[in-house]
């Protein structure tokens, strides 16, 4: 029988692709690459995907969309003995249905948004750059370092007529050294830069749309809304993490794990107003994973692992005086806004590799994650808790050198709320219906259901090779219709 081995790269890249998010801290460690074994490489794609759903999940952030991108990506190591990389990538497309906010990337920006309940869809264009380098000093240490830029815009040529630009960057580096012979510890640090400026323009002299400051939860600075039609973003932040990973690859026991923790400072800035920040938002993020190798046997291979994920974003408000021209003193601020998220999740992956280049896999998974969020006055909070379970199944055959593969994976997630308190919403008005909604669609039960294919085609003596995928999920909530994915890429790799 033969014994495939899987090496901390794959483990890696089998990691990251899984339903479950179980982010790698040795992934975000640039230094890790020298590391890892890693051969000459050049990737060319071209991709789509398409996506809709019966209700927005959240209202905020639309109901699908139509993208396509074209991607490049490289891998060197040089004569020196240094690893380099880059990668580029354009994807253009539209987004679908989305309402009470005129800002891109809400997610990161929620819930100080400036937004109406007319939306409608929004054209995008985004590029991407990054690039790295590592290199190994002496023979326990290397170190590494890389930097990403994604500059973004969205667009509606009707009115209200939003125009967001984005500007985002990461500049990280790191080292590992070797401890023992068999392991290494890794260490990295990283700085974020962030900004966004968001333009509404109405071409109709008689508009009555009326676009609202959002503070959160339902709730709306009164004293600004009708008239904003210019904010910004400002964002400043910082990535640290810690690593511990194994640097043989054939032991028949090994484990890793890692430790990271982010912070982001995010203001939000009504340019109307003479430049006045309304609120900063912070973010907090702690997220820890632990994983071994287990193998039993040259048939199987074990790999258990774990993750404990913690969030918080706080949001602070500023009080302003009497106005005098366009200057509003600030006279105060509290904090009066906090969402949160906890999350843990443990996840077993085995595979077993047979002779006649055979490998299946198999990965059951259990999760349990608790949101909460909270506005101060009036008061509305809500938690929300979700278990989720679920397996995923997959299988490759090689046929002498080509690649074919397949996957399949199912999740149930049971929501259970337990609080509701939204204080003074009335239904009637399009911003708490919009609150209610997302509500409703966060408690409810929810089905994931997914499947994909998968090629490699090896040209000219397997130096160069065509790949191609494709993937397909679905999603049923509860009462509230169903969303379907669909995703395709081809490419060329040299």
């Amino acid at each position: 029988m033969k014994i495939k081995i899987l090496t901390t790269a794959t483990v890696l890249a089998t990691a990251l692709s899984s339903p479950t998010i179980f982010a790698q801290g040795e992934a975000a460690n640039p230094a890790v690459r020298s590391a890892l074994p890693s051969t000459d490489v050049t990737e060319v794609s071209a991709g789509f995907s398409h996506s809709l759903g019966d209700e927005a999940e959240t209202m905020e952030r639309g109901r699908g969309h139509n993208l396509g991108d074209i991607t490049v990506n490289t891998s060197k190591r040089l004569k020196n003995g240094g690893i380099a990389w880059g990668g580029a990538s354009f994807t253009s497309g539209r987004l679908r249905d989305i309402r009470f906010n005129s800002a891109a990337d809400y997610t990161r920006v929620a819930p100080y948004v400036v937004g109406d309940s007319v939306g409608g869809n929004r054209s995008m264009q985004q590029y991407k750059f990054n690039g790295g380098y590592s290199h190994s000093m002496g023979n326990r240490m290397t170190w590494g370092a890389d930097l990403a830029y994604r500059a973004e815009i969205e667009y509606r040529n009707r009115d209200p007529r939003v125009k967001n630009v984005v500007s985002d960057f990461r500049l990280s580096g790191g080292i590992t050294y070797d401890v023992g012979k068999d392991y290494s510890v890794g260490a990295n640090a990283g700085l974020l830069l962030y900004s966004q400026d968001s333009d509404i323009d109405f071409y109709n002299p008689m508009n009555d749309i009326y676009e609202y400051v959002m503070v959160g939860a339902g709730s709306t600075y009164a004293r600004f809304y009708g008239n904003t039609s210019s904010s910004a973003y400002k964002g400043v932040g910082a990535t640290t993490s810690l690593q511990f990973f194994p640097t043989k690859f054939n032991r028949r026991f090994a484990f890793q794990g890692s430790v990271r923790f982010d912070y982001n400072d995010m203001d939000f800035i009504l340019r109307d107003y003479n430049d006045l920040t309304l609120s900063v938002a912070k973010d907090y993020l702690i997220v820890g994973n632990l994983a071994t190798t287990i193998k039993p046997s040259g048939v199987v291979t074990l790999r258990p692992m774990a993750q404990i994920l913690w969030t918080r974003r706080l949001g602070t408000e500023n009080i302003f005086g009497t106005a005098t021209g366009n200057n509003y003193p600030v006279i105060g601020s509290r904090q009066f806004f906090m969402r949160g998220r906890e999350h843990y999740a443990f996840r077993l992956p085995a595979t077993f590799s047979f002779d006649k280049g055979w490998t299946l896999g198999v990965a059951p998974s259990i999760a349990y994650t608790l949101h909460n969020a909270r506005y101060r006055l009036p008061v509305r909070e809500f938690k929300v808790s979700h278990l989720i379970s679920g397996c995923d199944l997959s299988a490759e055959k090689r046929l002498k050198s080509v690649i074919f593969g397949a996957n399949v994976g199912f999740s149930y997630t049971h929501a259970h709320v337990i609080k509701r308190h939204f204080e003074g919403m009335d239904l009637r008005y399009g911003v708490f219906q919009a609150i209610d909604h997302n509500f409703s669609m966060l408690a409810a039960h929810r089905v994931a259901k997914t499947a994909g294919i998968k090629a490699e085609v090896p040209l000219k003596e397997g130096k160069h090779s065509i790949i191609f995928a494709a993937d397909y999920a679905n999603r049923s909530f509860h009462d509230h219709g169903e969303y379907n994915d669909i995703s395709f890429r081809l490419g060329y790799k040299f």
